[in-house]
């Protein structure tokens, strides 16, 4: 769960792409930021199962014209700065 970090199984009906543990932290989420970012799951979406480690060794090109979306965090992050790179 983006929110609270617990183990999430309610997935966004829209979007099909972010999970919440329950329905009070989707509706946090929601109001907090979803809400603008929620689009209608694209047929051309892929998912793709890498760890931190492999996101983080990419080199930068694999980033340009690409958005990348962490939807099941492993472990708890303090920030995102664990994650960003030159953000």
């Amino acid at each position: 769960c983006p929110i609270c970090f617990k183990p999430a199984s309610l997935k966004c009906r829209k979007c099909q792409s972010v999970f919440y543990c329950g329905e009070d932290c989707q509706k946090k989420h929601w109001k907090k930021s979803h809400k603008k970012a929620c689009v209608e799951k694209p047929h051309h979406m892929y998912h793709f199962d890498i760890n931190i480690d492999q996101f983080l060794s990419l080199p930068d090109e694999a980033f340009e014209g690409h958005e990348f979306m962490v939807i099941k965090p492993t472990e708890k992050l303090s920030s995102l700065d664990e994650i960003c790179r030159d953000c």
